[in-house]
Order: structure tokens, then sequence, then C-alpha cells
């Protein structure tokens, strides 16, 4: 339970659930350690932050979380609820139609929602982008350009309980259990007045009045879909008996300011559950951060820095909320065989298991067939579909009924690969053992003999809680769909197969890439075919090779089909230096050291470039690289 010197603030947004909370905090507190603008002081006792109207426990009304600094006490825990704008802007302006004493009753008895909006600025400050101007801390003459950025920066620091309409008994019951309230059983539910219903409302049906709402709510409909994904907003009370303190405590363990940390960014059906075991088994239980899914955000920075390894269903701005140094590393997958394999995974689930448990996921795809399943708008399942990688680059947002990102579309994969390429090391499920050796040993972890496989659905039968199914076909419909749940995923799951997958570009410029699989050099030891058929070499051109590592040597294997053995066919030599090698015809391997130069070695990614020349008479032959070694 907190302490008495922390005083309870409720920002209430009009038209969501202000009153109710109000008849709540009565019941708990008792009347008279409650305190609501319009009732017990006015705004200007507000403005005047007069201390006889403010030693209350609890302190509501409609203001901003600015306005709430008047208030004195140096202890505040912040409570909101928000409201989806149109049904809020709707639902407002029938209140004022219907309530007589209300200042703008006569207007809006004469004008239409629409001319009240275009003609009536008090009106129209109340329904455009409110909610963000009450979640921000924006000085007043500032808050008209508030936006939701300004909203969550201000939420995620600060002490904020916040929901949406649709979650506020299970806010007020998250308070209860983390003794916010002093008293228990007491059912929110029983003081709930519920909203008049405004989904049948003919204003519905006025298109023009729709968009105009949507227009001048643009940044409150992001922090609406942000607040509703999350379910209920939380901060960590530390040490409960002194209070509620805002500020995150510094560690003072010197271990946890070097030592970088883990963080596995694991999108789900990535094959991620077999890297998140083998790491876990070089980290004590304690050092290992319960948070699985997308809350760290609400946990304290002191608590979060005692942990050396996080994994879960994290996205960018979750990670970010980690302190000190991080190694964060992931595992990407082709996007539409995860969304099919995730689908199929849900519905493995048996039905005892889902009630149980009261699985979202798997009860959706339990119940509908495939089509169906990816037309949702069910967040708990679009939040696992709809571009997840995307979202999880750059924040987990869905803004408006089309689930639109925070920026322009065309800027949505360069700000995913961005942040992508921040990366400490990277893999592909499609090379599941390449990829989870690399990335082991870049954390300095021996990798096992044999890397196992876990969750697999050949498994699934058998497994408590799991059943077979048999899977779906993939209807044009669905395929459809598919398209857009991974437009912007499979741009850059494309990006990253161009980029780091092992391959050899043919033209007069070519590219072999080991580079980003594990951050280290792809190949094993020994002999590696780069394409069944091999690479046709150019008649003449440059070759480049990337390394993330110092490379001490490479070796070639050249043939050609219309060439005798052991016949010369050119020669390679390095750049910026004397050394080369002839290119000799089938079987023979050429051997290159590379030259002991600075020029080589300063370069973060370690390029070295070639240079090929074929002898003139033998321009018609097709020589061919078959394979390459690294050491």
């Amino acid at each position: 339970m907190i302490d008495d010197k922390t005083k309870l603030i409720f920002l209430h947004v009009p038209k969501a659930t202000g009153t109710s909370a109000k008849m709540f905090f009565r019941t708990v507190f008792g009347e008279d350690e409650v305190v609501w603008l319009g009732e017990e002081f006015s705004r200007e006792d507000l403005l005047n932050g007069n201390p006889e109207y403010f030693s209350h426990r609890v302190v509501g009304g409609h203001f901003s979380y600015e306005l709430s600094k008047k208030i004195p006490g140096e202890k505040k825990l912040y409570i909101s609820v928000v409201r989806e704008p149109i049904s809020r802007a709707i639902s407002l302006y029938r209140f004022i139609e219907r309530t007589d004493i209300h200042h703008l009753h006569k207007e809006a008895q004469s004008k239409t929602m629409l001319e009240m909006i275009e003609s009536c600025a008090s009106f129209r400050g109340q329904i455009s982008n409110l909610q963000v101007k009450y979640m921000s801390d924006l000085p007043l003459e500032r808050q008209p350009e508030a936006t939701f950025e300004h909203a969550i920066n201000n939420i995620e620091h600060s002490a904020f309980y916040l929901a949406s309409l649709q979650n506020v008994s299970e806010l007020f019951q998250r308070l209860g259990e983390e003794r916010v309230l002093n008293v228990t059983g007491v059912n929110y539910g029983k003081h709930k007045v519920a909203p008049r219903p405004t989904d049948h409302d003919p204003l519905w049906q006025d298109s023009e009045l729709i968009e105009k709402i949507k227009e001048i709510n643009k940044e409150d409909a992001k922090l609406y879909e942000w607040v509703n994904e999350k379910g209920v907003i939380a901060p960590t009370i530390s040490q409960p008996s002194r209070g509620y303190s805002e500020k995150p405590k510094k560690s003072n363990t010197q271990e946890n300011k070097n030592k970088g940390k883990v963080v596995f960014l694991h999108i789900p059906k990535t094959g991620g559950t077999t890297l998140h075991n083998l790491i876990s088994e070089s980290f004590p239980k304690p050092r290992i951060c319960p948070e699985r899914f997308n809350n760290l955000i609400s946990l304290d920075k002191s608590e979060l820095d005692s942990y050396g390894f996080f994994s879960g269903h994290y996205d960018w701005r979750n990670v970010e909320h980690i302190p000190g140094n991080k190694k964060v590393i992931t595992i990407l997958r082709n996007p539409r065989a995860r969304i099919l394999s995730l689908y199929h995974f849900w519905r493995s689930h048996t039905w005892q298991h889902i009630n149980q448990h009261n699985l979202g996921g798997p009860r959706q795809a339990k119940t509908y067939d495939l089509e169906k399943f990816l037309s949702l708008d069910d967040p708990a399942v679009v939040a696992n579909i709809d571009n997840a990688l995307t979202r999880n680059l750059i924040g987990r947002v869905f803004a408006g009924s089309k689930r639109e990102f925070l920026y322009p579309e065309a800027e949505v994969v360069d700000r995913a690969i961005h942040n992508l390429e921040t990366l400490h090391a990277l893999g592909v499920l499609e090379y599941t053992r390449f990829s989870v050796e690399k990335i082991l040993r870049s954390l300095d972890i021996e990798p096992p003999l044999q890397i196992p496989r876990e969750r697999d659905s050949s498994s699934f039968e058998g497994t408590p809680a799991m059943e077979k199914v048999e899977k779906q076909s993939v209807s044009l419909a669905s395929e459809s769909i598919l398209y857009e749940l991974t437009k912007y995923d499979d741009a850059i799951y494309q990006y990253v197969l161009d980029k780091y997958h092992p391959l050899i570009k043919v033209g007069d410029r070519f590219e072999f890439t080991t580079g980003n699989i594990g951050r280290e050099d792809f190949f094993e030891e020994g002999w590696q075919i780069v394409e069944e058929d091999g690479v046709v070499l150019p008649l003449q051109g440059d070759l480049t090779l990337r390394f993330d590592d110092e490379v001490k040597g490479i070796e070639f294997e050249f043939e050609s089909r219309t060439l005798p053995v052991d016949r010369e066919v050119g020669e390679i030599s390095w750049q910026g230096s004397d050394q080369s090698a002839k290119i000799i015809n089938s079987g023979k391997s050429i051997r290159l050291s590379l030259p002991n130069s600075t020029s080589f070695t300063t370069n973060k990614f370690g390029i070295y470039k070639a240079r090929l020349n074929r002898h003139t008479r033998l321009s018609d032959a097709d020589i061919v690289l078959t394979s390459l070694k690294v050491y």
C-alpha cells in the first residue's frame, strides 16, 4: 500500500468513465478524502495551487497533467482512462445536446455536430486530440501542438496507471492488487456507470462527420490504439511502505554498469525458443528477467539493471527502456511462413488448455478458418500477424481503423532497417544451424554439437495441452490478405537475405558476402559450394569479399567445362598489392594469403578486393568459380 503522503491524481478525460471513477474513489477512501474539479474546487483554485483545497488523498477532474503540477505535494500517482476518439466525440455531443445546464446546450440544439465542430471553438477543442494534451507535459500555451510522442514520453517517465475504456475494470483491479488502494474487496464494476452506447447512433452514418473527427484526432487515435493494445499500463512501485518514487534508483553493482546485457528480441514462431533455452543455460536464474512479454516499459530501470538476460516478444521501445550496454539479437523468418506456422501452432492447443488459461490468440485460431482468422481485428491476433517484425523494430503501434504506422508509409521499412542494423547479431530461421551457432559464438557461448528443435510441429501430438491438427490450404483470398499482412516484413526479410545470405552476384562488379549471420564469417571450415552449378566469372572485373572479422587466407577453386584440365585460364591479384596467382582449370585450388597491410584490416567489415583477368585468347571460355574457403 502506498503511503499517506502520495496523492492519487485522476485525469478525467471527458466522457471516459470519470464519473464512475469518482464514485469508486469516494467509496474506497471516503467522501472527505476525494475532491473533484467543479465540485470541491474551481479551476482558479487549481491554478493558484491553494493547499487548503488539496490536502486530500484523491484529486480528480477535467484537467491535464501539466495543470496537475499546481497541486501541492511531492509524491503523485496518476490514473486515467482513454476512449476511442470518434465514440468519445459523439458521446460528448449527445451529452451536451440533452443537458440543458451545459453552456453549449442551446448551440447544440440548433446546430449539427459537424456545424458545431466548424463554428464552435470551445466544442472543437474538447474533441480535438484532447487526450494527448491531457497526458503530455507540454506547457499550457504549447498544448495545441501536443502529439502522441509527447504523451507516451510523459507516460513512460511519470507514475501512470492508464487503460482504455474497454479495460477500465482491469485497471482498478490492478490498483487493488498492487495495493495502491488502502482497502480490499471493492468491486469497481458495482460503481461503473456504463457510457451511453454510440455504436448505433445515426451520426456514425454521416461519413463527412466521421472523416472530420478522424482528421482532428490523429494523435488521439494513436494514443488510444497504443494504450488499448497494452491492456493496463502500470509503473513499478518500489519500497511501497515509503511511497512511490518516480525516479529509478541507480544500481550500485559495478558489474551491471560495465557488463553488457543480452537482449533477445523474439519474434513469435521464428525458432526463438531454441535460442532462448541455449542462452539461458549461461545465466543463473536470478539474472534472467522474468518478463517475457511486451511490458518492460512498466518496470523500474533499477530493477531491469539487475538482470543480465532478457528474452521476450518485445518491441523496440521496450528494448530501449533497458538501461546500460546491450547486445541485442534476433532471428528472422520468411514472413508468410511465420504467420502460417503461428496459426497452426495456436490451432494445435487443446480447448481445455485454451479455456483454462484464457488464451486469446489460440481461441481465435481454433474457432476460425485461416481466411477468417487473418481478417480478424482482435488485438491479440493483430499484434502477432500484421507486419509484426516491422512493428517490433519501430514500435508496436496501430493507428486508426486501417492499423497504420506512426510514420509515413515510405519511411517505415527504412526506419525498421536502421534499427535492425544496430543489432549485435541476427540470424535467419531458414539457416538455423549456422544462425544459432554464430549468434552463440558472438556471445562467447560454445554451441552444442547438435542444435535442438523446440516446439517442432511434428511433436505436438502427445504433448500436454497440444493436439495434432490438419494444416489448412491457403486460398487465393488468404494469399491476398497475407500479402497485406507481410508486405513491410517481407521487404526487411529480403533486405537481410540480399545483404547477409552467402552468395555471389554476377556482373562487372560482384560481391560475395559472408557477413552478418552471427556477425562472423558464415562458413565452417572446409570447402563450401557457392552455388550448385557454380558462378560464371565475367571477362574482367572486381571480386569483392566482405568479412566482419580479420581473415588470414582465402582459397578459390575454378573450373572450365570447355577447356582441358590443368590449363591456365587467367590470374587473380589483390588490389593494392603485387601478390597474384594463376587461375588453373578444374581441381586445382589456388591459395592466396592476404597481404599484411593495414589497408586491409582497418575497415570495419574487412573489405578485400581481387582483380580478375582472363587471358584474352580464352575470352569465350566458361570459367566458373565453384567453391571458396575462408580461414
